[in-house]
């Protein structure tokens, strides 16, 4: 039962991590927003860090939307942190960008 709870709590930070997306693209900043929380907090609380690894980024990429620059940093910077300890070198090109352009974003 514990199993199949984590696994559905998997699956809801999935559809938050699509909705957001969606919205982000759509440029429905709040909407992306709520997805992004909720995501997040579904994603830290099964432990999924290929999860969270995908919506810190897009976290990142929302906040430098908001032109929110050191919130976008830090998100950025806790994905590197979680692709480094997961070993996923895709998410972690992925951050290393998103942490570039938070701090192209700083500087102007």
């Amino acid at each position: 039962a514990e199993d199949a709870a984590r696994q559905d709590a998997r699956l809801e930070g999935a559809l938050a991590l699509v909705s957001a997306a969606v919205a982000l693209e759509t440029e429905q900043l709040v909407e992306a927003e709520e997805h992004v929380a909720a995501g997040l907090s579904l994603a830290r609380s099964t432990r999924s860090d290929a999860l969270l690894l995908r919506l810190l980024g897009t976290s990142s990429a929302l906040l430098a939307r908001h032109g929110r620059w050191g919130e976008a940093e830090a998100a950025a910077r806790e994905g590197l942190a979680v692709a480094a300890e997961s070993g996923d070198s895709h998410g972690l090109a992925v951050c290393r960008l998103a942490l570039g352009e938070s701090l192209r974003g700083q500087r102007r």
